[in-house]
Order: structure tokens, then sequence, then C-alpha cells
């Protein structure tokens, strides 16, 4: 019997091939929002997840912000914030519509000047995103039953470290005290209502699709800000370096959307909202009842409390060296060309 011999190169060729399409299925999971525009246009590949903190990334796609400034953008929907950052920095998103302050800290360790931040977003008193939440006939009912239990989270850093900020701030110790178990962000209600854990730390639209379901009752509202700092820087918008170097006018047609989306939710909170029932799980009744962080306008951020969140993070042995802040921002000189 002969035995058939694939050509060395051409295997290469398929293993590359696999590779690159099995990339895209892990990092880049769901559909794309193209934008079609002139075919002179600059263009930009942008991540998100499938949250309300990225609802400015949202408006600007809905209200057409991106054609008005000739820009072309491909937002993807990832699985995690970690896969963000890995497609920044290999060079296969140009950016993301936010990332939450300790996965960019964490990145800069790591990476420095890799990438830039802008436009921001924090939780105050009145204006948040977070909760812990637990099934409706849980026997937890106060924010100390947590103590021993399994508590959920969406996959990647942000989460888990938000919320082992939330139990030492409790006065508990989050390696002894909880069990942290990693979901998708689209599973998290069905993993907290099959029993996969008892409770669930998590982020607008969730809590409020599962009220409106009728599922789950809420253990401790807004516990960043309870718990960890009041405000609470929550998250930022990151540019790659490389691709603000070689890409200055997409980069700020980009920045002047967002401005622009920013301005609108401010304006127009409630039509915002509308546009999570098709970027999110959520419904759009629904959507009217999700609360908004409050978004900033790059320059408007408060750097002292940015430099006091990252110090945190360093003091709490989640960053091996402290961060300076300031050589994380942008310039603000690109939106003024």
């Amino acid at each position: 019997m002969k035995k058939k011999i694939i050509d060395a190169g051409l295997f290469v060729g398929l293993l590359v091939a696999i590779g690159l399409l099995a990339y895209s299925f892990v990092f880049f999971p769901k559909h794309t929002q193209p934008v079609s525009i002139k075919e002179n246009a600059e263009k930009i590949k942008i991540g998100y997840l499938p949250v309300l903190v990225n609802l400015p990334l949202f408006v600007a796609i809905e209200n057409k912000y991106f054609e008005k400034y000739n820009l072309e953008v491909e937002a993807i929907e990832t699985q995690s914030p970690n896969n963000v950052i890995d497609g920044i920095i290999s060079g296969n998103l140009d950016g993301a519509g936010v990332l939450a302050y300790p996965v960019l800290f964490t990145a800069e360790e790591k990476y420095p000047n890799e990438f830039k931040i802008f436009a921001s977003g924090d939780e105050t008193e009145s204006e948040y995103v977070s909760a812990i939440i637990t099934p409706k006939d849980s026997p937890i009912k106060k924010p100390e039953d947590l103590k021993g239990k399994k508590i959920g989270v969406y996959t990647g850093l942000v989460q888990v470290v938000f919320l082992k900020g939330i139990i030492a701030g409790m006065g508990m110790d989050p390696e002894k005290d909880i069990e942290i178990v990693q979901i998708e962000p689209r599973l998290q209600l069905q993993a907290l209502e099959s029993g996969q854990f008892d409770a669930l730390s998590t982020v607008e639209p969730y809590q409020t699709i599962a009220k409106g379901q009728n599922l789950t009752k809420t253990i401790i509202e807004n516990p960043r800000v309870k718990y960890i700092q009041n405000p609470f820087p929550s998250v930022a918008t990151p540019v790659s370096s490389e691709f603000i170097k070689n890409n200055p006018k997409a980069t700020r047609a980009y920045l002047l959307a967002i401005r622009d989306a920013i301005d609108f939710i401010k304006n127009h909170p409630e039509e915002a909202k509308a546009y999570l029932a098709k970027y999110t799980p959520i419904n759009e009744e629904d959507a009217q009842k999700t609360n908004i962080l409050k978004f900033n306008q790059f320059g408007e951020e408060n750097k002292d409390d940015i430099q006091k969140n990252a110090d945190w993070m360093f003091e709490q042995k989640l960053l091996d060296k402290k961060i300076n802040i300031l050589d994380m921002f942008g310039n603000m000189e690109l939106l003024q060309q």
C-alpha cells in the first residue's frame, strides 16, 4: 500500500492556517459590527465585552459617529478582557471600547508603553454598575453569609481582582474565606441558576436581567465603592501605541466619536440605554432599568484617584511593582489637531 506524503511546506501552511482559525474562535468568538463608509475611510479594529461599560462604543456605532469622522470600525465581541489585551499586544486589535483599570495596570506592568488610555468611567455612590447577587431562594441574606461560599465572576483577571478587593474590604480573607469560580460573561446567570456557585459578583446589565426575570436577590449593591474606594475608578479606553503612531488620523477619529457618544449618554441616557438590547443579552424594557456609571471625557478623569487605585493593587500584591499612571495616558493634543 502506498503512503500519501504531504509536502512539508504545505503541511506547515495548513498548521498556520488552522492555528489562525483557532485563534479567531478563542479570541473573537462572536459576531462583528462593521461600519461601511467611504472607500478612503480610515480603519480600526476594536474589541469589547457585552457589558454596559462599553455603552459609548455601542452608541457611537448606532448613532453613526464613526461615519461622521470617516472611520470604519470593526467591533469584535470577546469572552474576556484578557483576550482584548492579548489582541492589542499581538496586533490583532487596535484598541478597545473600554477595559477595567486592573487589566490596564497589569498590562502596563507586563507590556509597558504598548498602549495609551483616554476616555474613562467611574463608579460613585449614585452611579454604579456592580452588585453581588444570589438565587432568590438562597439562604444567604447578608454580606457576612458569603463566608465559605463559592462566588462566580466572569472570566478574566478584572472581576477576580475586584471580588478579592471587596472580600478583603469586608474583613474576610479572599484566599481562604471564599472560592472564586470563573464563567463566560453570557453564561453567568445560567450558571448561578444551575448551582455552579452560591453567589455572583457581576456588572450591568446582568443584575437587571436577573431582576427582570425574578431569579435573584441582591446581597450587596455598589460593592466596589462600599468596600474598595469611593469614587471607584472603573474603566478607560485603550488604544495601541503602535496604532496611534502609524494611524494618528484614525485614532483621532475614534476618540472624537467616543467623545460624541459620551455627550449623548449624558444628555440622552434613556435613548442610549436602548442600544444595550442589541449588544448585550438584555431586552429593551429591562435596559431602561439599568444603572449607568459616570462616564468621563478625556481630561475629566481624576488622576489622583486612579493612582490611588493602582497603589492599592500594589499593596494587595496584585502588581509586582508600582505603576505611575501618568505614563499610561495619551496625549491630549491628539484631539486638538
